[in-house]
């Protein structure tokens, strides 16, 4: 046993029903004690001892699962256990303990079998998968240099989209498992350690409830890992993603995949870095593809980091619409149609922008300007120009550029321009001649290259 100093509520106390060895009262433990005081961790080994020498998989892994559900317990124990025991040994066969399973890593081996079992008992287990008790998976290795004992808690979230996914489509959790969980047995050298690496560190992100769907993205193949309804699925019910923010990015996804100059913004897409991204939206409400509010809704206030995720889902979206396309499938789409309710800070900009239209005599012209700033005083100047014709207020003028933050004005001046694109739309080719922008540009500013209060950048 280890020996380490442990909370008493981490001790149990043995003796020889539950450890070898321990027998009388001065054998291995003080005289007149009950039992020998050992951690949790080490009952757990020594309880499960006769199996450590078992050769169980490619790297001598072998799992446990612990859970207070006991129907779960019973029909694991009876199916992996008994069952599996009983017919090595009537074949005269090695027990290999599922050694035979494809996929790479610990979090790789608890996923993968939590598909396994979903597939094998999902009568008896989904109802439980969707209201879970707290669950464990240990991991034991035998490995001569490097034993370990390891629990890995699994998010309650994780099991219910596991669930919700079968309940989906049998199809869909089977293509999520072998394309995200699976190393196939065909791949050797640098493809095979690259397969390896990419299931553990989707597995690993799974298990502690990240984003997986920019890793799973194959922009040489234009193909989406492990396909759009099980991703769909996993942002809503795992990463919590709200349905309307989905049905956007949808339906935005398939905009694109449908335009005649799909390659190009595609290309456009896939090359945005981070600041630049808001640009590539604004043109979408350009084009008509999104709204002000939707656009809003993708870009929340405060949520600088949601530009990528963004992106990489309306790649998925597109890379799996071309996906159905070419092998003649239906795409799963969402019935639901996002219903918005603005918020504070968009009913403000919805308010502004109805005073811009109304009140100011050159508007295309003052448009172009907003567009086209690219420092803060720049921007100010523009809001001033609208100030002194008395189209803004001056407490219009604080709200869209606050003192002492870099980026709300930009990204005040995003929703603003997303507004008003939407309430133009028809001018705005004529608008893009008449200011001296180009349609498609629209000045984009980096967080280094925004200007800091003092004129300094």
């Amino acid at each position: 046993v280890c020996g380490e100093p442990r909370p008493d509520d981490a001790m149990v106390v043995v003796r020889n029903d539950k450890m070898p060895l321990l027998k009388g009262i001065v054998n291995f433990y003080p005289a007149f004690a009950y039992g020998m005081r050992v951690c949790g961790l080490c009952a757990l080994a020594v309880r499960f001892l006769p199996f450590s020498v078992l050769r169980v998989g490619e790297e001598r892994r072998l799992w446990f699962l612990h859970t207070q559900a006991l129907p779960v317990a019973s029909r694991i124990s009876q199916e992996y256990g008994w069952a599996h025991l009983n017919n090595a040994i009537s074949a005269n066969e090695p027990l290999d303990f599922f050694g035979s399973w494809r996929t790479a890593g610990d979090a790789g081996t608890v996923l993968y079998l939590l598909c396994e079992l979903l597939k094998r008992f999902h009568d008896q287990l989904r109802e439980i998968y969707l209201h879970p008790l707290p669950t464990t998976a240990y991991l034991f290795s035998n490995h001569l240099q490097s034993s370990y004992v390891q629990p890995i808690p699994i998010p309650n979230e994780l099991l219910r989209f596991f669930a919700t996914l079968q309940a989906h489509s049998a199809s869909a959790l089977d293509r999520f498992q072998r394309e995200l969980l699976e190393v196939p047995g065909g791949l050797s050298g640098k493809k095979r350690k690259e397969r390896i690496n990419f299931v553990r560190d989707v597995a690993s992100r799974m298990l502690n409830m990240k984003p997986i769907i920019g890793a799973c993205l194959d922009d040489d193949a234009l193909k989406l890992r492990g396909g759009w309804l099980g991703h769909r699925l996993y942002l809503r019910e795992v990463l919590g993603m709200p349905l309307e923010r989905l049905a956007i990015l949808e339906r935005l996804g398939i905009a694109i995949a449908q335009s005649e100059d799909a390659k190009k913004l595609i290309n456009e897409l896939r090359s945005a870095r981070g600041g630049e991204l808001y640009g590539v939206l604004l043109s979408y409400v350009r084009r008509g593809w999104l709204k002000h509010d939707e656009f809003y809704t993708l870009l929340p206030p405060n949520d600088y980091g949601a530009a990528g995720e963004i992106r990489d889902i309306l790649l998925a979206v597109i890379y799996e619409w071309q996906h159905c396309q070419e092998r003649g499938e239906e795409f799963p789409a969402l019935a639901e149609r996002a219903e918005l309710t603005p918020d504070e800070t968009l009913a403000r900009i919805q308010q502004i922008g109805e005073r811009l239209l109304k009140r100011l005599s050159n508007f295309k012209r003052w448009l172009g300007r907003l567009q086209m700033a690219r420092t803060t005083a720049e921007l100010r100047g523009v809001y001033l120009t609208a100030v002194r014709h008395g189209a803004l207020s001056f407490s219009d003028f604080v709200f869209l550029a606050p003192l002492g933050n870099r980026q709300t004005p930009w990204l005040l001046r995003d929703y603003l321009l997303a507004f008003l694109f939407e309430k133009v739309r028809e001018e705005l080719p004529e608008l893009g001649v008449e200011a001296g922008v180009e349609e498609d540009e629209i000045a984009v500013i980096e967080p280094e290259q925004v200007e800091i209060e003092g004129g300094e950048t």
